[in-house]
C-alpha cells in the first residue's frame, strides 16, 4: 500500500544561502515568469543541477526538501 505525504517548503531569502555545494531547490524570477530549478550555491554563484551552468535570472529563494522518511 502506498501512502502519501505532505511536506511545507520553508523557502529561504537567496541573500543568505546555503552552505556552499549543497544541493537545494531555487526560486528564479525571470521577467514576470518564475519557477524552481535543482541547484547549488558555489560560494560565488547559483548553478543549476542540470547543466552545471549559472542560474540565469534572479535567484530569490532557496529551500531543502527532505526525501520521505524509509
Amino acid at each position: 500500500m502506498n501512502t502519501i505525504t505532505s511536506q511545507a517548503l520553508h523557502w529561504h531569502p537567496a541573500a543568505t544561502p546555503p552552505d556552499a555545494d549543497m544541493t537545494v531547490l531555487l526560486w528564479i524570477a525571470e521577467g514576470n515568469e518564475a519557477d524552481w530549478a535543482g541547484g547549488w550555491w558555489d560560494g560565488e554563484d547559483w548553478r543549476l543541477c542540470e547543466s552545471g551552468g549559472v542560474a540565469a535570472g534572479t535567484v530569490t529563494h532557496w529551500c531543502e526538501p527532505e526525501g520521505p522518511e524509509a
